[in-house]
């Protein structure tokens, strides 16, 4: 059975924490449901070609009515942490694969979400930056309480994690906590 990436993540999610889902099959965390629940980090990206890096961060910021001087105050910011900031007027075609990486990642953190999904977050990264990435997702998950789950075939970033969970075809194998 074949399902659509929102899906796949949607099973995973509700494998790995059944409680988060309520009616209709929506998302709540601690009673709160909407763009600051969740963010995703895209392995292959999602960036929209014709906007600059800044206007892909503030989108997700945008489109929940966001004032558009606050979004791209924090879309900035958001770039500023994953090192772009002089990159913000680059489309995503005048990027490298790993700058790209880090555009997804700064959009994912914009809205400051409870869960970040990540795929493959520091697939495209060298191994100096892929550590700066780790080490700004543990300081997020230790000094705000935002929680990762992360999709990984690198053992040394999932050793890094709290808890780990594999999987083969689609079924938990095995967990542990680190």
């Amino acid at each position: 059975v074949w399902h659509s990436f929102a899906e796949g993540f949607a099973l995973l999610l509700e494998a790995t924490a059944p409680g988060l889902w309520g009616e209709h099959n929506s998302l709540s965390v601690a009673g709160i449901s909407g763009p600051d629940v969740l963010g995703y980090i895209f392995q292959t990206y999602n960036l929209l070609p014709v906007l600059s890096a800044v206007e892909n961060v503030e989108l997700p910021l945008v489109v929940s009515g966001t004032d558009a001087r606050e979004a791209r105050e924090r879309a900035m910011a958001s770039l500023d942490r994953v090192g772009l900031a002089d990159k913000a007027g680059s489309r995503p075609g005048q990027l490298s694969g790993g700058q790209r990486q880090r555009v997804t990642i700064a959009r994912a953190l914009v809205n400051e979400p409870d869960i970040v999904w990540a795929d493959e977050p520091t697939g495209a990264l060298d191994s100096r930056t892929a550590n700066d990435i780790m080490e700004l997702l543990e300081e997020l998950n230790g000094d705000h309480g935002q929680t990762f789950v992360m999709v990984t075939h690198d053992a040394g970033i999932g050793a890094r994690c709290d808890r780990l969970i594999s999987m083969t075809d689609g079924v938990i194998t095995s967990e542990e906590s680190l």
